[in-house]
């Protein structure tokens, strides 16, 4: 740092090349200026600092902040719900997985009385057991089976034909018949086994 002595004020140079102006605290005149090379840099570093601008960020920080409590409590808010209402569910489906475990019990001890009552039976009366059985399988097997659409033009009629053991309905469909297995009407049936 090199120093120029004139009046009373000193300029140095600093080793960056800028010239700091300050008074000599001895020539008594030192009233308002700073009298150390930072005092003046912080100083001009103060001038080049504008207060409105200073103000206006001060402002904008004050309202991203509230902005953000804000937005804090209603995400706080969010996940309170959430959370009360995750529980509610969750309960929920305890409750429901609790209801089809019960169901599931319930069928399984149904199927299984089922299964020991047509055991009963097939021993009690083996042939007409067999019949019934033969015709619930071909009702089966026909409603798995696809129904095609009837082709364009065709009408529809249902007529009922009764048999002598078993009464079943027929399709006919204009230019083909078809017939079709419904299962069997227990009302119109005689169920006596002997």
């Amino acid at each position: 740092m090199t120093e120029d002595s004139s009046d009373s004020c000193s300029v140095a140079t600093e080793s960056s090349g800028v010239e700091v102006l300050y008074r000599d605290p001895a020539a008594g005149d030192g009233g308002g200026i700073a009298k150390e090379p930072s005092d003046v840099f912080l100083r001009s570093l103060e001038d080049l600092v504008n207060d409105d601008d200073v103000n206006a960020v001060l402002q904008a920080q004050r309202h991203m902040v509230n902005r953000f409590e804000k937005t804090n409590e209603m995400l706080q808010s969010f996940n309170t719900l959430s959370s009360i209402r995750f529980d509610e569910t969750q309960e929920m489906f305890k409750k429901h997985t609790q209801t089809l475990l019960d169901m599931k019990k319930d069928l399984d001890h149904i199927f299984r009385r089922i299964r020991e009552l047509k055991g009963k039976v097939s021993k009690q009366y083996p042939e007409a057991f067999q019949a019934a059985e033969v015709q619930v399988r071909q009702w089966e097997e026909s409603a798995m089976t696809p129904i095609s659409p009837l082709p364009e033009g065709a009408t529809l009629t249902v007529g009922a034909a009764a048999t002598d053991d078993l009464s079943t309905n027929d399709l006919s469909v204009s230019a083909q018949q078809t017939k079709v297995l419904e299962p069997p009407n227990i009302q119109d049936q005689d169920m006596t086994f002997h």
